[in-house]
């Protein structure tokens, strides 16, 4: 099974899965996750949100579309609150651009659909990965010391 993470221009890049445990286990050893979110949007109060459009970097291929590119990217929608128009909504995408497009387009049809969802809260969160080429690395945008 192939493992990928995007580098610091939205890119996947295929690396090993020692690679990326590494970097998961770098990454946690200062308590960040390596979250590669293209973006996170909530519709309501932080105590009740009725809505939530998150899109992401899946590290593992979900699939290929008719041309053979990777689905690495996916949009999900929880609306269980708002019914069943919104919710279970699943999209794939095989670039950085074309899941940032795909996600304002959700959070349009969310916003066109329900003018009561209240406030909205954008939480988008990037965290590149880069390759040791040093006698230090760049983990989550933290310079540590390797082992």
């Amino acid at each position: 099974m192939d493992q990928y993470v995007l580098d610091e221009n939205h890119k996947p890049v295929l690396i090993s899965i020692e690679e990326y445990l590494h970097w998961v286990k770098r990454c946690a050893s200062h308590g960040r996750m390596p979250i590669q979110r293209v973006g996170l949007t909530r519709y309501g109060e932080k105590t009740e949100t009725p809505a939530m459009v998150s899109t992401v970097f899946l590290t593992i291929a979900g699939g290929w579309d008719g041309e053979g590119n990777l689905h690495l990217f996916e949009t999900l929608i929880d609306g269980r609150d708002l019914g069943a128009t919104y919710s279970d909504v699943m999209e794939r995408y095989t670039t950085w651009e074309g899941a940032k497009s795909g996600h304002k387009h959700w959070c349009r049809m969310l916003e066109i659909a329900y003018d009561d969802l209240g406030p909205r809260q954008d939480c988008d969160e990037f965290i590149p990965y880069n390759r040791r080429n040093s006698s230090k690395d760049r983990w989550n945008n933290i310079e540590i010391e390797t082992d």
